[in-house]
Order: structure tokens, then C-alpha cells, then sequence
């Protein structure tokens, strides 16, 4: 999921973790994706400088019983179960979500 990021009207910055996201033009976006009957997202732990996860939980927290959101585990930082166990916990919260 690539979001518009502030001071970068073209969406070719990337995922530099020093640019933000622009959060009333993607709140835009993500308020049209929804009016147009859009039920699914999909973001990554390492999207957006790790703000993806992030903002994306906190937009859609209005529509969470509406959304489905996808995630993905960064693999490169698991080393043991525990890492595993900490990381999801992290984008849970991040995505404001939990276990039903």
C-alpha cells in the first residue's frame, strides 16, 4: 500500500522513513476506496518507514468490524519464538486491532 507522503505530490519518494505521510490526502483516499465499497487493505510492518501499520490502524479504526486488513511479518527480524510473539503483539497495537 503505497500512501501520498507529505511534500511529494508525484508518489515516487518511496518508503523513505524521514518522509510522513500525508494524512489528510490519504485520508481522502482511503475515504474514497471505502465509499466505493472497498473492504480489504494490505500494508506491511516495513511500509512507510514502519507508519504504515500505524496509520492505517487508526483510519480504518471507524470500519474495523467493515475492513479486512493484511499485514506482513518482517521475517528478516525473527531470530527466536519470542521475537514472533513481540512483533505481531506490535502490529496488532499498531493496527489497533486484536485476536477475536
Amino acid at each position: 500500500m503505497r500512501l501520498p507522503m507529505v511534500g511529494d505530490p508525484s508518489g515516487l519518494a518511496g518508503f523513505d522513513p524521514k518522509i510522513l505521510i500525508d494524512e489528510e490526502r490519504a485520508d481522502k483516499m482511503v475515504q474514497h476506496a471505502l465509499d466505493q465499497g472497498v473492504n480489504y487493505f494490505d500494508t506491511a510492518y516495513g511500509y512507510h518507514g514502519g507508519k504504515s501499520e500505524t496509520y492505517l490502524g487508526k483510519a480504518l479504526r471507524p470500519y474495523r468490524t467493515k475492513v479486512m486488513i493484511a499485514t506482513k511479518l518482517p521475517v528478516w527480524n525473527i531470530q527466536k519464538t519470542e521475537d514472533f510473539e513481540r512483533i505481531f503483539s506490535e502490529q496488532l497495537s499498531k493496527l489497533q486491532s486484536g485476536l477475536p
